[in-house]
């Protein structure tokens, strides 16, 4: 068994996967520290809202920010 954050570093030691982006999530505030230095690239606390979620993936895609659409489109899903 391992944990997330020994995964991490397992990736990070790779040359092929250590670009790779990985944001942490947890519903812990401490483990913001731990993701960081552990290597993860972001952390984001759960409940996490989608459109932040989907912010921080545009981000590290280089793709441009939330249009008003998808912000439509990600109320639509949430108040399923």
């Amino acid at each position: 068994d391992m944990d997330g954050l020994e995964f991490v570093s397992l990736l990070k030691e790779r040359p092929r996967l250590e670009k790779i982006p990985i944001v942490a999530m947890s519903i812990f505030s401490y483990m913001k520290m731990a993701a960081i230095y552990g290597g993860c690239d972001d952390f984001l606390q759960k409940p996490v809202r989608m459109i932040e979620l989907m912010t921080r993936i545009r981000h590290y895609l280089h793709a441009s920010p939330p249009t008003k659409e998808d912000k439509r489109r990600v109320a639509g899903l949430q108040s399923r």
